[in-house]
């Protein structure tokens, strides 16, 4: 979700922040409640088996705010569209490391009980929104 604006939509729903919401809390709290299930399945599985890839974009380099998260002001309503989205996708890659930290190897090689963790970017797609983000990035001779 990319340059969302802010605000109540006309169902009374707060858009404040929801690049965030939907970009990063959704995944940080889902992946909250599949690590009991991931761990259990990695200490009974073959090392390396057990992964979780957040997924995030080039964006996360591209527009957050220049320093870094802003946590005492996680919702950036004075920010652009794109800096909220910036913002949300750096916080899938810090969370990867996090998630590393915590339940990844502890050396060169995958033990047991092990979760590998990584954060991707998918790449650019072909899209009408792509386009109108990034036309350069998909037709580089226009």
């Amino acid at each position: 979700m990319a340059s969302h604006p802010t605000g109540v939509n006309r169902d009374r729903l707060d858009l404040t922040n929801a690049a965030a919401k939907t970009n990063y809390i959704s995944h940080w709290l889902l992946t909250n409640h599949l690590i009991p299930i991931l761990q259990a399945t990695s200490k009974v599985s073959e090392p390396g088996t057990v992964r979780i890839v957040c997924l995030s974009s080039g964006g996360h380099m591209i527009y957050p705010p220049k320093e870094g998260i802003r946590f005492e002001d996680t919702g950036l309503e004075s920010a652009s569209g794109m800096t909220r989205y910036g913002q949300s996708k750096l916080g899938n890659v810090l969370h990867a490391k996090q998630l590393h930290a915590r339940y990844g190897p502890k050396g060169n090689k995958a033990m047991p009980g092990d979760i590998l963790t990584s954060s991707v970017n998918p790449g650019n797609y072909d899209t009408y929104a792509t386009f109108l983000l990034h036309p350069l990035l998909l037709f580089p001779s226009r």
